[in-house]
């Protein structure tokens, strides 16, 4: 078959859509302790759910960057000497930076954010103290007293909020003395945890007492944490843990007293060593063992009630052992299978031979060749499907089975799937990832644009290697540092790039996640018909079946002869949405869903793009429209809260060229506008119902208000029907784990360029071997991919491939003799293969038939 042409925040709200809090990406920022006036300053930010992106910490605005630390544990940029540390317990990891300065004199803003969401906390003067009286544990809805020791006078009770204590409130009772004043608190609730602040002395002492709740602990659970055989003797290490549902600040660690419960006559030893119990020299072939029990006892608390374990039942996972005895009936047995194996195996590669030589030699000679009786294997490793295919004797058999084949077994698999590459300045791909795998995928994920909005100073910082994989670490990050290590990093928070710990492990994650969603569409096939002409009606038709997506599609386009095997699939899906994104979206560079009034009643078609949208993604492993990166945001996380950095710079994407260029200029600095240049921003700002006059000081609010109105608030409703049409397996294994990032990336990876599409460039033989002829037209084929713009690089690669970005596998050039009227180029979208004509002698004949093709309308697919 061949296509034959005739010529921020991501927030820390609430967020609904992905089933299971652990999957949401949260962040929380607060004092790493109760902030003390005579000691240095530390603030803490417990990041959950987010595993490799960067955490940067700011103070007073997100510009003002104090440090920003890189998955594990590595500073990559910051002000001032400062240390910090990082812990991480499951799927969280708490963060911390120690500040040179001291307290007292850190107060105003503090935050830490990542790629889509950032938290805030206002240090004041009223939550500074100067003396610290620790914890005071009291269980829930009991009644509870704090009490201070001060001299009488003049005082005043600040509550964990930071607002004054109402004396007038029934839940309290104030009682004062002569050397100390209680706090009686009634039928304390959760929400009564705190650190509570007693001002006295005409406020020079601030003593401060945290409230703790208290409430039992989850039940415990037995883990095993390391198993270790010898023969069949085991050493065993258990921990007991659980979960605390005590409410308290952020910084408020539990501390839980643990009771292990053991026999002591048993044939195996036990040490207890507080949270871990060890077992050594247990004897695997005991059937039964006396059970290990512990409970948990947060302090101060009650005790858990106990569980059990049985340490036999560890012993499932020890390795087969042969035993001496056994030995010689072992080797007897293998000796036995070996003869049997080789038995089978003869038999099976006398059959093998017998058929080569009756279905290929014989029938080859038959016609009057017998060029396929070399068996070849195929890219998929299925030689029964390479005979089959040889039964179809050519001019050149092997080469055109093993095309057929390949593209014929790789339909169950994936199109897209980078099989042994060898494309010129890169090794060959083996079976095994390795680094120059990684590297041909990054490659497609490269992002050469420059920040829309103008980034901030960049700043020279001298690091140590040997800090990247220590837990605390100290580093003097100081403007103009040079040094043997020296790197140069970028204070902002880019938002049209990655800005993770670093592309690669963002590019593992986000392949990962395709991976897996492609996972969800079985091999099946559902037979469709789509007209080219009508394909928005016949794709939305199609997906009025909710199970359409959990199988492939095979399309057949009416009035056109080809047979898809994967091509036509590709190119219907990019053409749907080339065609959807103007009927149903609206932006230039990006699109934001949109309808008419007079055409709401098409709002539930949104429904069926969702479908599509999941459906199309898992076939092609690639997003296959530029949606907005604040649209998907509200999309998946139902929020219109998004980091305002980013809604900038979707805004700016979502104008025309004419409008960026003047919003551009505003942002980058206000007072240079001429009076033109004013009147025409303000007639913009009119156009999007923000009627105000336009100043330096409120230009960036009002912009903010018009992109979160045109980029969340008007779509939501549209956003809410597409991800309604996203079945949940599908939500759940990939689109619940988009961020900020990996969405730029997903559009940095349709973007195509020309140095990308000539890398995949490949001559279906070597370059050298080519005759000079099909060298010229090799060449002449180059310099056109390099005189392309974005748009016709879409059209060429959608020619090609059937898609509108760069595949994962090379793209052959083959050549024919074609001349005079028959001259024309031939596009195979199934195998990644364009043939050329050897008849071009020159490049400007090459040039307008190519651009006579690439434009013209009467594109359809045939069978070759």
């Amino acid at each position: 078959m061949k296509f034959l042409t005739s010529l921020s925040l991501l927030v820390i709200t609430v967020f609904t859509g992905c089933k299971g809090l652990p999957e949401i990406p949260k962040i929380l920022v607060y004092p790493c302790e109760v902030p003390v006036a005579d000691r240095l300053f530390s603030i803490c930010c417990k990041a959950e759910n987010i595993y490799t992106s960067s955490v940067f910490f700011f103070q007073n605005t997100t510009d003002n960057i104090i440090a920003k630390i890189d998955h594990p544990c590595y500073v990559t940029s910051g002000r001032g000497l400062i240390s910090w540390n990082c812990q991480t317990s499951w799927h969280i990891r708490t963060l911390r930076i120690n500040t040179t300065r001291n307290t007292s004199l850190s107060t105003g803003l503090w935050g830490c954010g990542y790629y889509g969401g950032r938290s805030l906390f206002s240090l004041t003067e009223n939550k500074i103290v100067t003396r610290n009286s620790g914890n005071h544990y009291a269980k829930l809805h009991d009644n509870t007293t704090l009490t201070w020791m001060v001299h009488r006078g003049d005082y005043k009770i600040y509550m964990p909020d930071g607002q004054l204590l109402d004396t007038s409130d029934l839940k309290h009772a104030i009682d004062s003395n002569t050397s100390s004043i209680s706090v009686t608190l009634y039928n304390i609730a959760e929400k009564d945890n705190g650190t509570y602040i007693c001002v006295s002395d005409q406020n020079k002492r601030r003593d401060a007492i945290t409230l703790i709740v208290v409430e039992p602990p989850l039940r415990p659970s037995i883990l095993a944490l390391k198993t270790e055989f010898s023969g069949h003797t085991m050493t065993l290490n258990l921990t007991c843990q659980t979960n605390s549902l005590s409410a308290g600040p952020p910084y408020y660690v539990p501390n839980f007293n643990v009771s292990w419960l053991y026999s002591t006559t048993a044939s195996y030893k036990v040490f207890p060593d507080g949270n871990f119990l060890i077992i050594k020299d247990f004897d695997c072939n005991l059937k039964n063992s006396r059970p290990v029990l512990c409970a948990l006892k947060e302090s101060p608390g009650e005790w858990t009630p106990s569980v059990s374990t049985h340490p036999h039942k560890q012993c499932v996972s020890r390795p087969t052992v042969v035993t001496q005895n056994d030995s010689k009936t072992d080797k007897s047995t293998q000796t036995a299978g070996i003869v049997i194996t080789g038995i089978i195996i003869g038999i099976a590669v006398f059959c093998i031979l017998g058929y080569i030589y009756f279905k290929i030699y014989r029938r080859g000679r038959d016609h009057g060749q017998s060029t396929c009786y070399v068996v070849r294997s195929c890219c998929c490793d299925q030689c029964d499907v390479l005979l089959e295919c040889c039964d179809e004797v050519t001019e050149s058999c092997q080469e055109s089975c093993q095309d057929k084949c390949c593209t014929r077994c790789k339909k169950g698999d994936s199109d897209d799937e980078p099989i042994d590459l060898e494309i010129p300045g890169r090794l060959r791909r083996t079976r095994h990832t390795n680094q120059d795998d990684l590297q041909n995928i990054l490659n497609l994920y490269n992002v050469q644009d420059t920040p829309t909005v103008t980034p901030q100073q960049q700043r020279r910082v001298n690091l140590s290697t040997d800090n990247q994989a220590a837990a605390t670490n100290d580093v003097d990050i100081s403007s103009g540092a040079t040094g043997a290590n020296e790197i140069v990093l970028n204070e902002s928070i880019p938002t049209n790039f990655a800005s993770g710990v670093n592309q690669p492990a963002l590019v593992i994650e986000l392949e990962t996640c395709l991976k897996h969603l492609g996972k969800l569409v079985s091999t099946t096939e559902n037979q469709v018909q789509v007209r080219r002409s009508h394909i928005i009606e016949d794709m939305l038709n199609i997906y009025t079946d909710a199970s359409v997506v959990s199988s492939r599609l095979h399309v057949k386009l009416i009035g056109e002869g080809g047979s898809d095997w994967g091509g036509v699939s590709r190119d219907v899906f990019t053409t749907f949405w080339n065609a959807a994104s103007s009927a149903f979206f609206q932006g230039d560079s990006v699109h934001v869903p949109y309808l008419s009034l007079v055409n709401m009643e098409n709002e539930n078609k949104f429904l069926l793009l969702g479908r599509i949208l999941t459906h199309s993604t898992a076939i092609l492993g690639f997003l296959p429209i530029e949606i907005s990166t604040s649209v998907l945001m509200v999309m998946v996380y139902n929020t219109t809260e998004i980091e305002e950095h980013a809604l900038v710079e979707d805004f700016l994407m979502y104008l025309d060229t004419k409008d960026r260029k003047l919003v551009k200029e505003a942002i980058d600095d206000f007072s240079k506008l001429s009076e033109n240049q004013v009147r025409d921003l303000q007639e913009l700002f009119f156009r999007y119902e923000m009627g105000c006059m336009l100043r330096p000081d409120s230009f960036r609010s009002h912009l903010l208000k018009i992109a979160r109105n045109e980029l969340c608030v008007k779509p939501r409703a549209l956003c809410e029907k597409m991800r309604q049409g996203i079945p949940e397996d599908h939500f759940d294994r990939f689109w619940c784990h988009l961020t900020v990032d990996h969405i730029d990336l997903l559009h940095a990876r349709l973007k195509p360029s020309a140095e990308k599409i000539l890398n995949c460039l490949k001559p279906i033989v070597p370059f050298g071997d080519l005759t000079r002829r099909r060298r010229r037209v090799y060449e002449f084929f180059q310099e056109f991919i390099e005189k392309l713009g974005d748009e016709d690089l879409l059209l060429l690669l959608q020619l090609i491939t059937g898609q509108s970005c760069v595949p994962k596998r090379t793209i052959q050039v083959e050549f024919s003799e074609l001349g005079g009227v028959q001259r024309r180029p031939v596009f195979h979208t199934c195998s990644y293969m364009v043939e050329l004509p050897d008849t071009y002698t020159s490049f400007k004949d090459f040039e307008q038939e190519m651009n006579n093709i690439m434009h013209s309308n009467i594109l359809q697919f045939d069978m070759a």
